[in-house]
């Protein structure tokens, strides 16, 4: 430290004016939270031009977003331009206080490439990235999304457009992205057609920030310094391993918060797994810390749904600038009082015909002392028997490649004739003598031939004059095939084949070619394959032509 700034803070306390400046809340995103001190030390240093530069980038309410869609084909520029105008709805919805808009902005910058790569942490190819910059040269975010999602490939649906826009928006506005799905900050990488909304924690923390940013923008012009508030996170623990326990017990846990520092600490406490409960409504309304105080935070686990290796965590999101978010993982192994194995173990099982039998055995922990007294089976035309069983079998789910003792029930289901073609959710409840488990649902899924997902080429309302894309992938776990040619039985759209990933789902694409009348379209893909039992695969084509 400078002679100057000794000078600068002695005389700081000196004086009764003298104060500490706002602090941000918890949910705050690290970027703005090391802005807000980069401003405190310029005031420190009396370097009030940099301070003024540094807020200019702190949230505020009106933000401009630049949109480039050049790097789409054609047919996708007004599906996801609309998709990306419901993503600046969404934040009107709740705070009709913003102004959002488009054109040339150093504010927001949203455009696409034909790809990411795979997140380090799932292995799933990224459906965006975002970048923040406080450089005034530079867009403050940019957002970069992925024209396809998954393996193999497939266009992103809109609604993950309009996700990806609204968490934009949001990385703009200060917040940090969340651990938990859901709201604008809960993003994900799949590909799914659910409507964002932004969450009432989301909008208030966002409130607070534009407040305290238009405070540190007005200290800045005034040439007022104010002193850099530094709450501390501090936790007694990093991690929390517990005994293994049997499945349903309930598991209690206590870990405590400190704050060492000199401001009030904000804290968000997020468990990433419904499994947890916290005391005192902790996980709603977080907590606030004062300088110098401790919180004990007590909850406790339902192990119920989670057998097996248990592997969850709580996030911490903080005002600390130094720690804006950290991770207690909690972990331990769950010992399963039933579990349903297949004696053909898969995902998906395929059937080769009607009245198929499939064989699950469904083993019991001797601790969970419980007995079947009925096994239903839901759905037309399956029936199903069961009958005591002891013997070794290994479980993939939890990792055995090695047989291990098991008793308890084998189950014959035969799936009858009324099974429709491709993919269905079988159900089965077991109705026990245990209090715990009185009832055990149990859904798995079947699948005849070589099925499409999704069942339908579904297109929705297109322009008639402009071109639009859509997609089907075709699988039949573990029975490879080969699709041959595909093609359409109507004039207006076009089918060609797409790439494959590693377990042979293979990808068609459908392109509506333009110049349908009015009203609704109907027809079908044709693919061809390999299979004589199945030599064609028709999967229905969805239109609405405006």
């Amino acid at each position: 430290m400078t002679l100057a700034t000794l000078a600068l803070w002695g005389a700081l306390a000196a004086t009764p004016f003298a104060e500490i400046g706002p602090v941000p809340p918890a949910g705050t995103n690290a970027e703005v939270l090391a802005w807000t001190q980069e401003i405190y030390s310029a005031m420190e240093a009396g370097d009030f031009t940099l301070a003024r530069q540094i807020s200019a980038r702190l949230p505020r309410k009106k933000l401009t977003i630049q949109y480039d869609d050049s790097g789409l084909a054609a047919e996708y520029r007004p599906k996801y331009r609309k998709a990306v105008e419901a993503g600046l709805d969404a934040w009107r919805r709740v705070m009709p206080e913003l102004e959002l808009s488009f054109g040339p902005s150093r504010d927001i910058l949203i455009n696409y490439t034909e790809s990411l790569p795979a997140d380090e942490g799932t292995g799933v190819p990224q459906g965006a990235a975002f970048f923040l910059s406080r450089d005034p040269s530079e867009p403050q975010v940019e957002a970069v999304l992925a024209h396809y999602r998954l393996s193999p490939p497939q266009p992103s649906e809109a609604e993950m457009i309009t996700f990806e826009t609204a968490h934009a928006i949001g990385r703009a506005l200060g917040l940090a992205r969340s651990a938990r799905p859901g709201g604008a900050m809960g993003r994900s990488d799949l590909n799914a057609r659910v409507r964002v909304q932004v969450l009432s924690q989301e909008w208030q923390t966002v409130r607070r920030l534009i407040a305290l940013s238009d405070q540190l923008r007005a200290a800045a012009a005034e040439g007022k310094v104010l002193v850099a508030p530094r709450p501390v996170l501090r936790a007694d623990t990093m991690e929390v391993n517990f005994d293994p326990q049997m499945q349903g017990a309930l598991v209690p846990f206590s870990f405590q918060l400190s704050n060492p520092g000199n401001a009030p600490l904000s804290v968000v406490i997020s468990p990433d797994c419904g499994c947890f409960t916290l005391g005192d409504g902790l996980a709603q309304r977080g907590l606030e810390i004062a300088p110098g105080q401790t919180s004990l935070i007590q909850g406790q686990i339902d192990t119920t749904n989670f057998p097996g290796p248990f592997r969850k965590a709580i996030y911490l999101y903080s005002n600390d600038p130094d720690a804006p978010l950290r991770r207690i993982p909690f972990t331990s192994f769950v010992r399963p009082a039933v579990r349903f194995i297949h004696a053909k173990p898969q995902d998906v099982t395929v059937l080769n015909g009607p009245n198929e039998e499939v064989e699950i055995f469904m083993a019991i922990d001797p601790e969970a002392k419980l007995t079947v007294t009925k096994i239903e089976a839901l759905g037309a035309g399956l029936s199903v028997k069961y009958e005591p069983w002891r013997g070794r079998i290994a479980d993939p789910t939890l990792g055995e490649s090695e047989p291990v003792d098991r008793a308890g029930y084998r189950i014959r289901l035969n799936t009858g004739s009324m099974l429709p073609a491709g993919r269905s959710p079988i159900g089965l409840n077991v109705t026990t003598t245990s209090e715990a488990f009185r009832i055990i649902p149990y859904t798995f899924y079947v699948q005849q031939g070589i099925a499409p997902s999704p069942v339908a080429v579904v297109f929705g309302a297109i322009p008639s004059g402009l071109p639009a894309q859509g997609w089907v992938i075709l699988t039949r776990p573990g029975q490879p095939f080969k699709v041959t040619s595909v093609r359409t039985d109507t004039e207006f759209f076009e089918a060609k084949l797409g790439p494959s990933n590693e377990r042979g789902d293979i990808r068609i694409d459908v392109r509506y070619k333009g110049g349908a009348p009015a009203g609704a379209v109907r027809g079908s893909v044709i693919a061809t394959t390999d299979d004589p039992k199945q030599p064609e695969v028709r999967i229905p084509i969805q239109a609405v032509i405006q």
